[in-house]
């Protein structure tokens, strides 16, 4: 039957760093102790998790492998069909990951950081700043950037790992995301 909100235990999760968005996948069988999530952040693809609240443990179910799309391009393509392959039968089959193996999730923060500052406005409120760069660049030296910004109607601003920014950031744009009311 259904289940009295005061009886129900809550739980943390958990998250890999840099998480800046977690929303509800389609979870169809109510009384399933397997919660599905796609969370994200700028510095890593999205990812499509399940979260066993029975063992309290992610399973991830499928994500962009963006360092093997880096190193093909990198390094060339000479055994591109032997790694595609190999990349294939390694991602096909869910991979277990607790946060003490965090490795197992397919994070670009070795080669890009995420900060976030406040910044006043002009009247004096401060205002949720996330910058995104790459790691061998110094952010505080002068730079081309974007500035992503929307503060209307309650809408949260999209701060998910966006691959065609990518290009930009390896060049050593600065990509801003601002929270303005």
């Amino acid at each position: 039957g259904p289940v009295k909100l005061r009886k129900l235990d809550l739980q943390y999760l958990s998250l890999p760093k840099h998480v800046c968005q977690i929303s509800p996948g389609p979870n169809y069988d109510f009384f399933s102790p397997v919660m599905r999530f796609i969370i994200s952040s700028p510095v890593m693809p999205d990812a499509v998790v399940d979260y066993d609240l029975a063992t309290c443990r992610w399973n991830i179910i499928q994500q962009q492998n963006m360092l093997h799309d880096r190193t093909r391009i990198l390094y060339g393509t000479n055994s591109a069909s032997v790694s595609v392959e190999s990349s294939n039968a390694k991602y096909s089959c869910p991979v277990n990951a607790n946060l003490e193996d965090d490795h197992l999730w397919n994070d670009l923060s070795e080669f890009y950081a995420c900060e976030q500052y406040f910044v006043p406005s002009f009247d004096g409120v401060p205002i949720p700043l996330t910058i995104v760069f790459a790691r061998d660049n110094n952010p505080k030296d002068e730079k081309p950037g974007i500035l992503l910004g929307h503060g209307a109607y309650g809408e949260l601003l999209d701060k998910r790992w966006r691959s065609e920014f990518k290009s930009l950031l390896d060049r050593g744009w600065v990509i801003a995301y601002a929270d303005v009311r």
